[in-house]
Protein backbone atom coordinates (compact mmCIF):
# COMPACT_ATOMS: atom_id res chain seq x y z
CA UNK A 1 0.00 0.00 0.00
CA UNK A 2 1.24 3.09 -0.83
CA UNK A 3 2.05 6.24 1.52
CA UNK A 4 -1.08 8.54 1.91
CA UNK A 5 -3.59 9.86 4.89
CA UNK A 6 -5.32 5.95 4.58
CA UNK A 7 -2.44 3.98 4.97
CA UNK A 8 -1.14 6.38 7.77
CA UNK A 9 -4.14 6.08 9.79
CA UNK A 10 -4.08 2.24 9.61
CA UNK A 11 -0.82 2.33 11.08
CA UNK A 12 -1.15 5.29 13.83
CA UNK A 13 -0.96 4.09 17.35
CA UNK A 14 -3.94 3.18 18.95
CA UNK A 15 -3.06 3.47 22.88
CA UNK A 16 -4.82 7.32 22.80
CA UNK A 17 -7.96 6.34 24.01
CA UNK A 18 -9.41 4.28 20.91
CA UNK A 19 -12.47 1.82 21.55
CA UNK A 20 -13.15 1.16 18.45
CA UNK A 21 -12.13 0.85 14.41
CA UNK A 22 -14.35 0.17 10.92
CA UNK A 23 -12.75 0.06 7.30
CA UNK A 24 -15.80 0.11 5.36
CA UNK A 25 -15.37 -1.14 1.69
CA UNK A 26 -17.69 -0.66 -0.93
CA UNK A 27 -17.20 -3.11 -3.44
CA UNK A 28 -19.30 -4.51 -6.70
CA UNK A 29 -18.73 -8.25 -7.27
CA UNK A 30 -21.11 -10.28 -9.66
CA UNK A 31 -23.27 -7.64 -10.77
CA UNK A 32 -24.00 -6.55 -6.57
CA UNK A 33 -22.58 -3.45 -4.92
CA UNK A 34 -21.81 -4.79 -1.58
CA UNK A 35 -20.91 -2.78 1.54
CA UNK A 36 -17.61 -4.67 3.32
CA UNK A 37 -17.69 -3.38 6.84
CA UNK A 38 -14.59 -4.71 8.94
CA UNK A 39 -14.24 -3.80 12.92
CA UNK A 40 -12.24 -4.02 15.63
CA UNK A 41 -13.62 -3.61 19.49
CA UNK A 42 -10.79 -2.61 21.56
CA UNK A 43 -11.61 -4.58 25.36
CA UNK A 44 -10.34 -2.65 28.71
CA UNK A 45 -7.32 -5.35 29.15
CA UNK A 46 -5.81 -4.65 25.53
CA UNK A 47 -6.95 -7.58 23.57
CA UNK A 48 -9.25 -6.98 21.18
CA UNK A 49 -12.69 -8.87 19.25
CA UNK A 50 -12.65 -8.31 15.55
CA UNK A 51 -15.88 -9.11 13.09
CA UNK A 52 -17.19 -8.48 9.32
CA UNK A 53 -20.18 -8.89 7.44
CA UNK A 54 -21.11 -7.80 4.00
CA UNK A 55 -24.21 -5.95 3.29
CA UNK A 56 -25.82 -6.12 -0.34
CA UNK A 57 -27.01 -2.66 -1.23
CA UNK A 58 -28.15 -3.01 -4.69
CA UNK A 59 -27.95 -4.53 -8.06
CA UNK A 60 -26.11 -3.07 -10.82
CA UNK A 61 -25.68 -3.60 -14.64
CA UNK A 62 -22.65 -4.25 -16.30
CA UNK A 63 -23.18 -1.11 -18.20
CA UNK A 64 -23.56 0.97 -15.19
CA UNK A 65 -20.53 -1.28 -13.73
CA UNK A 66 -18.67 0.13 -16.45
CA UNK A 67 -19.16 3.31 -16.35
CA UNK A 68 -19.56 3.66 -12.12
CA UNK A 69 -23.21 4.65 -12.72
CA UNK A 70 -24.13 4.85 -8.53
CA UNK A 71 -23.83 7.94 -6.24
CA UNK A 72 -25.15 8.35 -2.90
CA UNK A 73 -28.16 10.61 -1.59
CA UNK A 74 -27.80 11.92 1.67
CA UNK A 75 -31.58 10.88 2.93
CA UNK A 76 -32.94 13.36 5.75
CA UNK A 77 -35.17 12.27 8.17
CA UNK A 78 -37.72 14.48 10.66
CA UNK A 79 -38.79 11.28 13.24
CA UNK A 80 -40.03 9.00 10.95
CA UNK A 81 -41.13 11.23 8.00
CA UNK A 82 -38.29 11.51 4.72
CA UNK A 83 -38.15 14.87 3.99
CA UNK A 84 -35.78 15.09 1.09
CA UNK A 85 -33.34 12.81 -0.94
CA UNK A 86 -32.37 15.22 -3.59
CA UNK A 87 -29.20 15.68 -2.99
CA UNK A 88 -26.10 13.36 -4.19
CA UNK A 89 -22.18 12.86 -3.83
CA UNK A 90 -20.27 11.20 -6.38
CA UNK A 91 -18.49 10.25 -3.47
CA UNK A 92 -19.53 8.51 0.17
CA UNK A 93 -17.26 10.18 1.80
CA UNK A 94 -18.09 13.61 1.28
CA UNK A 95 -22.35 12.10 1.60
CA UNK A 96 -20.74 10.43 5.06
CA UNK A 97 -19.29 13.84 6.22
CA UNK A 98 -22.85 15.62 6.05
CA UNK A 99 -25.15 12.86 7.42
CA UNK A 100 -22.44 12.64 10.34
CA UNK A 101 -22.76 16.79 10.82
CA UNK A 102 -26.43 17.34 10.54
CA UNK A 103 -27.04 14.17 12.68
CA UNK A 104 -25.30 16.14 15.50
CA UNK A 105 -28.21 18.58 15.12
CA UNK A 106 -30.71 19.24 18.01
CA UNK A 107 -33.50 18.14 18.18
CA UNK A 108 -36.36 20.09 16.71
CA UNK A 109 -39.07 21.68 19.03
CA UNK A 110 -42.79 21.22 17.74
CA UNK A 111 -46.37 22.47 19.60
CA UNK A 112 -47.26 20.57 22.46
CA UNK A 113 -43.77 19.86 24.00
CA UNK A 114 -43.02 17.45 21.21
CA UNK A 115 -39.88 17.01 19.51
CA UNK A 116 -38.21 15.35 16.50
CA UNK A 117 -35.09 13.92 16.14
CA UNK A 118 -33.76 14.94 12.89
CA UNK A 119 -31.95 11.26 11.02
CA UNK A 120 -29.56 11.59 7.87
CA UNK A 121 -27.92 8.60 6.05
CA UNK A 122 -26.54 8.03 2.58
CA UNK A 123 -28.12 5.90 0.82
CA UNK A 124 -26.61 3.99 -2.79
CA UNK A 125 -29.04 5.08 -5.85
CA UNK A 126 -28.27 4.74 -9.47
CA UNK A 127 -26.46 7.74 -11.21
CA UNK A 128 -29.26 10.16 -12.73
CA UNK A 129 -27.82 10.30 -16.83
CA UNK A 130 -27.83 13.54 -18.33
CA UNK A 131 -28.84 13.91 -21.61
CA UNK A 132 -25.25 15.54 -23.58
CA UNK A 133 -26.50 17.96 -26.32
Amino acid sequence: MKDGPFKFRLDDDLQDGVIRQELVTYRVKGGLLKKETVTRDYLEDGDYNDSSYSQPLMTMHWRCIKKWMVEFALVYMLGTIIISQDQTFRNVNDCLYFAKRLNAQPEIPFPNDKTKKITVYCKPVPKRVQNKK
